[in-house]
């Protein structure tokens, strides 16, 4: 029988009808993280990434969506292997942003084909981050893992997801990676597994 923890065929699937699923590492980051295609993204999705899985809500942005936007990468300082952060934004008719109503709309925005610049305004309660060009071949990580599955799945490269976070607040790792799966019903497929297709072309 087919072991749905690590069908990618079956995350993608999921992903074009609107369903969550769990993407984990546990060769670079050792965690885990809920994800959802960003056109695809709802009130209901986000207050679960809020509720269960606690972390920071995040998009995960091409460099196409990035420039085509105006959004620029927030200050660095101190890391050589930072995480491409832009100025955080609200969608442009958000009054104060922080709703799941809200957060939702901005997410759904980022990934509208019709968005501009002033679509949106700084700063504001939702986090795009830009993956790197080259994708998977560059950097095996989970921006541009996200940004790979909107490109197998044809649709928009964004990508909403949110860290899961344990009871005592530290990233979820090991086996409970696969028991919160198991609980809320989610396919669960690997970075590891999306490195394996883009760099053997599958």
């Amino acid at each position: 029988m087919k072991d749905n923890y690590h069908d990618v065929e079956a995350a993608i699937g999921a992903l074009r009808n609107g369903l969550p699923i769990l993407l984990y590492d546990n060769e670079k980051e050792n965690e885990c993280d809920v994800v959802i295609a960003a056109q695809k993204a709802t009130p209901e999705i986000i207050n679960f990434m809020i509720t269960h899985c606690k972390g920071l809500v995040y998009v995960a942005i091409s460099a196409f969506i990035a420039k085509k936007l105006s959004l620029e990468l927030q200050d660095v300082r101190g890391s050589s292997d930072f995480t491409a952060f832009t100025t955080s934004v609200d969608y442009s008719e958000s009054t104060t942003g922080i709703s799941v109503v809200e957060r939702a709309r901005t997410i759904n925005a980022l990934a509208d084909p019709s968005s501009t610049p002033q679509s949106f305004k700084t700063p504001g309660h939702v986090f795009p981050i830009i993956a790197r060009d080259g994708g998977l071949k560059i950097r095996k990580g989970h921006t541009e893992s996200i940004i790979f599955l909107m490109q197998l799945a044809n649709m928009y490269e964004a990508g909403a997801g949110c860290e899961v976070l344990d009871v005592n607040g530290f990233p979820l790792a090991g086996s409970n990676v696969f028991r919160f799966a198991a609980e809320h019903k989610l396919i669960c497929i690997s970075v590891a597994q999306l490195v394996h297709i883009a760099e053997n072309n599958i």
